[in-house]
């Protein structure tokens, strides 16, 4: 293959560091500006070399460095669909380059670009061979935005910071890129499973690359479970949303429906049972949901379960139109379940969401079970937030009348707190009949409202990874110990080599 691959519009502006309205005017008033030699009429495709002469005799800045060369070159070695193959090669020729022991299955797909293995040698010497790995994976992100479904860096603290701790056993059964397992605080093993074998094969790259233990396998969780009856400390998931076509009818005796055969329209709650399936008594689990899973009528009765159970301990809403935050746990033998569950909107205050985790179940925020537990189970926060304001003026009314036995309390002004008090500035003699009038009057300048003051809470440091060992294989057979169908060996830590 040549090698001067073909840019993009957006390539040319984001080398040039300009805007892509820039390279339309280019094209526009400049005659000499280099013609496509291939894509599409919307999509052209130019030659970066011939872009990259025309940029220096016009006097404009133009550098290639050498992870935009090579990603250039490798995106030009294949379609778009085999991306992710060639990004999952590139990772495992860095492993080669560091030395590293461990053997991964290579992608069925070999570029012919005879310079690539030098350019990766020149990006692994410029900045080492993780965060050269680290650049490969944000473009393939940034190339397929719309299609991969990757969970945001603060989202992924949050859940691993509520639901892992340090020396845990973390098992994330649709993993993608591992974006939620590596940021796992010190994780003690962490397992891996996705429907995408590239997406896994990076994965368990990614894991290897930052010195964590891990046993990654490719295939889809719910139909094909790659750690049939083993537990972890604790479960972090971002499921696929709105895939109806989960198995249905397939799974419908699993015996991981310990709270009800999940709708046909619901399959975010067969994810959360899954998730629970793989908790140790006492574990903890972190799954994100679309915020309609809390109150669709369809769920009710898995929902209800959930909550008689103990095992739903908290929905936190953490972004106006975003999803919801599930956090659960599996109840120990005996343990006696919660009285109340966390309602949070946390309005994008992830600090705020740890505090009151950290203090349930004695927070403000926490809504009686038996009173979710109607014809509706509906466990939206916003669904409950007018009784949650409620109770906590009922509370600091309780606090204040306490406080004033012991010590006399300065009188209000009455021109400050009651609105009669104020002058009218309304007018209702000139208003046709048919409209109503204004019947109360508007708040005062410089009055503080009742209800939305936020405060800011500091937030909480999470820890590093320290293990080296990681390893690819399939999906173990459920019904023998000794499965034929490996593709590769387990994990270094299960067989106890140092």
């Amino acid at each position: 293959m040549s090698g001067d691959p073909g840019v993009t519009a957006g390539d040319i502006a984001r080398l040039a560091g300009v805007g892509r309205a820039t390279v339309s005017n280019w094209r526009r008033r400049h005659g000499d500006f280099p013609r496509p030699v291939g894509g599409t009429a919307t999509s052209p495709l130019f030659s970066l070399s011939d872009i990259e002469g025309w940029l220096h005799r016009n006097g404009k800045p133009f550098e290639v460095s050498v992870a935009d060369r090579l990603w250039q070159r490798l995106r030009a070695s294949g379609d778009d669909f085999q991306l992710a193959d060639l990004v999952g090669w590139a990772g495992l020729h860095l492993l080669e380059l560091r030395g590293d022991p461990v053997k991964l299955p290579w992608p069925g797909i070999e570029p012919d670009d005879s310079g690539l293995p030098g350019l990766l040698a020149d990006l692994a010497a410029e900045h080492g061979h993780a965060a050269a790995f680290g650049l490969l994976v944000e473009r393939y992100v940034q190339a397929h935005s719309r299609r991969l479904v990757v969970t945001r860096p603060d989202v992924a603290r949050l859940m691993t910071r509520l639901a892992c701790r340090e020396g845990d056993v973390v098992l994330d059964p649709a993993c993608g890129l591992g974006t939620l397992l590596l940021a796992t605080p010190g994780a003690r093993l962490a397992l891996g499973q996705d429907g995408n074998a590239a997406a896994a094969r990076i994965t368990a790259i990614r894991l290897l690359m930052a010195g964590t233990p891990a046993e990654v396998v490719p295939g889809d969780s719910l139909r094909g479970d790659g750690f049939p009856g083993e537990v972890a400390d604790a479960v972090v998931c971002n499921p696929p949303f709105g895939d109806r076509a989960w198995g249905h009818e397939d799974l419908a005796g699993d015996p991981r429906w310990e709270h009800g055969l999940p709708p046909r329209g619901e399959p975010e709650l067969a994810w959360v049972q899954h998730c629970l399936a793989h908790v140790r008594p006492g574990g903890r689990a972190a799954v994100l949901m679309p915020s309609a899973v809390a109150s669709r009528r369809p769920g009710r009765r898995v929902r209800g379960n959930l909550l008689r159970a103990g095992a739903l301990r908290a929905v936190v809403t953490l972004a106006p139109g975003g999803p919801d935050l599930w956090l659960l746990r599996r109840p120990e033998p005996g343990e006696r379940s919660p009285a109340g569950v966390l309602l949070l909107d946390a309005d994008g205050d992830f600090a705020r969401a740890e505090l009151e985790w950290d203090r349930y179940p004695d927070g403000e925020f926490c809504v009686p079970v038996i009173d979710l537990l109607d014809d509706e189970v509906d466990v939206s926060p916003s669904r409950h937030r007018p009784r949650l304001h409620r109770r906590r003026r009922c509370r600091r009314g309780s606090r204040a009348s306490t406080g004033s036995r012991t010590a006399p309390t300065p009188a209000r002004s009455r021109s400050r707190t009651s609105p009669r008090s104020r002058p009218r500035r309304w007018r209702t003699r000139s208003r046709p009949p048919t409209r109503r009038a204004r019947t109360s009057a508007s708040p005062s300048p410089g009055t503080r409202p009742r209800c939305g003051w936020r405060p800011s809470w500091p937030a909480s440091r999470a820890c590093r990874p320290t293990w080296r060992h990681v390893s690819f294989r399939a999906p173990r057979c459920p019904s023998t110990s000794s499965c034929t169908t490996r593709c590769a060996t387990r994990c270094a830590a299960d067989s106890g080599t140092p």
